[in-house]
């Protein structure tokens, strides 16, 4: 497997100031295996579990110090990943709508704990009265007892009374969705660029298709190299008797949507972590102290050591408290990010490729020293 050519890039200082240091950064030590190994290993991994394209930022002292992509952005056609290279963030999707939930709440335009329904005209699940009690903070920590999607053209219903447990919910952002928008009236690609992509320097990335994307996207494999479609590209290329049909049988969905409607890269998906673990100007940070701090603090537990924040996955290790999130578009697309919250060490890695989060259990460790084995019920 081919690495993508002159894709190297080191951020040396300040956070947002590209310089050319690749040179001095390849031979630096990362805690963990150095870059030069990095860039020697990743390539064999992806030819042992079969990864088309994958590109990868990394974090030290929570600034950007390595981006690079490798292989290809499509098999057909062989052109390289990058890394600017644009993926479909999938999952990934739901912290950085988290943030800007977060400041919508620090705005008083809603409020953690007031009922949704106190917002909206009607109920998501009128015919079930303890939906009435879903509320932002349930939705962001996974605790509203919504399910993940729907089984077939089954009416929704609650897996379980909301703020009694965790389990993993797309739909669930599908409804704090509708709320955002009618609140502000903006659309969420709207939103969301004006309240969390381009303060954080996320010039890459969108939620929903940008002028752009086409010149450098990533394509979609499933684990036998197959390229596919997520619902976002069948969505954007349908005829409109399509999306008819689609908003008349399942009317909770949105294009773009909150829980995997982004489209970015890892560099940019990793300075929205740098300014969740540590704001390089606090008081310029698009989240207040006192936002990040709820973001990450544990808001139901999940096992021994993994328990769920607002928006992120959270893991205590023996070195430090770890905030990470995976993404998984129908086995086309598969990512993983995570942080050390105090030491600032991190990654995010990218793949075009139903086989990534197999690559990422081994790439991950040797990167920033993680074990990600207490993830398994996630990342498989």
């Amino acid at each position: 497997m081919k690495q993508g050519g002159a894709a190297a890039v080191a951020l040396c200082a300040p956070r947002a100031i590209l310089a050319s240091c690749a040179n001095r950064a390849a031979s630096s030590d990362f805690h963990g295996a150095s870059i030069a190994d990095l860039q020697q290993r990743i390539p064999r991994l992806m030819a042992d579990f079969g990864v088309p394209g994958l590109a990868i930022a990394l974090l030290d002292d929570a600034r950007i110090v390595w981006q690079q992509g490798f292989g290809v952005r499509e098999l057909a056609t062989k052109a390289p990943v990058t890394a600017e290279t644009i993926f479909e963030a999938a999952s990934l999707s739901k912290p950085t709508f988290a943030c800007a939930v977060l400041r919508l709440c620090e705005q008083g335009v809603l409020s953690l704990d007031t009922p949704l329904t106190d917002y909206l005209p009607a109920s998501f699940i009128p015919a079930e009265p303890r939906a009435q009690r879903i509320t932002a903070r349930m939705i962001l920590s996974h605790t509203s007892g919504l399910p993940h999607g729907r089984s077939g053209h089954k009416p929704l219903s609650l897996r379980f009374t909301p703020g009694t447990k965790f389990s993993y919910s797309a739909t669930g952002y599908d409804y704090l969705q509708k709320v955002v928008e009618r609140l502000t009236r903006q659309t969420l690609a709207e939103l969301m660029r004006q309240l969390v992509l381009q303060p954080c320097g996320m010039a890459h990335s969108s939620f929903g298709w940008a002028a752009g994307c086409e010149a450098n996207i990533a394509r979609g494999h499933d684990r036998k190299n197959i390229p596919g479609e997520t619902f976002n590209e069948k969505y954007r290329t349908a005829s409109a008797a399509w999306r008819d049909e689609i908003a008349r049988l399942y009317p909770e969905l949105s294009y773009p949507d909150a829980a995997a409607g982004m489209y970015t890269t890892p560099g940019d998906f990793a300075r929205l972590m740098c300014e969740i673990i540590r704001p390089a100007q606090p008081a310029e940070a698009p989240l207040p102290r006192r936002m990040l701090t709820e973001m990450l603090t544990p808001q139901v537990r999940v096992s021994e050591v993994v328990s769920w924040g607002l928006g992120w996955g959270l893991l205590r290790t023996k070195a430090d408290d770890v905030c990470w999130h995976w993404g998984n578009w129908n086995g086309l697309f598969q990512h993983f990010a995570a942080a050390y919250k105090e030491q600032g060490r991190g990654v995010v890695v990218t793949t075009n490729s139903g086989n990534g989060l197999r690559l990422c259990k081994n790439l991950v460790p040797a990167a920033i020293g993680l074990d990600l084995s207490p993830l398994h019920e996630f990342i498989g």
